[in-house]
């Protein structure tokens, strides 16, 4: 029984993780759930993850992977170990526009 339940689970967080992921082999930040950021992305952990979660709910869809950026904990070491790893789908526009960290493109 137990066997079962650990296969169910797995098969069941890999369903849920699906969209997040989709054709490209990126995280769909918009789609990705906490589980699926805390084990795809480098350095990511629980709390982190909910911040993402709870902005993007907050908010609405991040536009450019950049916007990402606003989260509290999330700096130029998160751009750089994750950014060929992320997409924020087809919401995407010029990410320069929206890069927190340039003090040019800000509003």
């Amino acid at each position: 029984m137990k066997n079962f339940l650990k296969s169910f689970a797995i098969v069941l967080l890999s369903c849920i993780a699906l969209p997040a992921f989709a054709m490209t082999g990126k995280i769909d930040v918009n789609k990705a759930n906490e589980h699926t950021l805390m084990t795809k992305l480098s350095g990511v952990n629980r709390t982190l993850a909910d911040r993402i979660i709870n902005y993007r709910r907050k908010n609405g869809d991040y536009v450019g992977l950049y916007d990402l950026g606003y989260v509290k904990g999330i700096g130029r070491s998160f751009f750089k170990s994750n950014y060929n790893r992320m997409t924020v789908g087809k919401a995407s526009l010029a990410d320069k526009k929206h890069d927190p960290f340039d003090p040019d493109a800000r509003g």
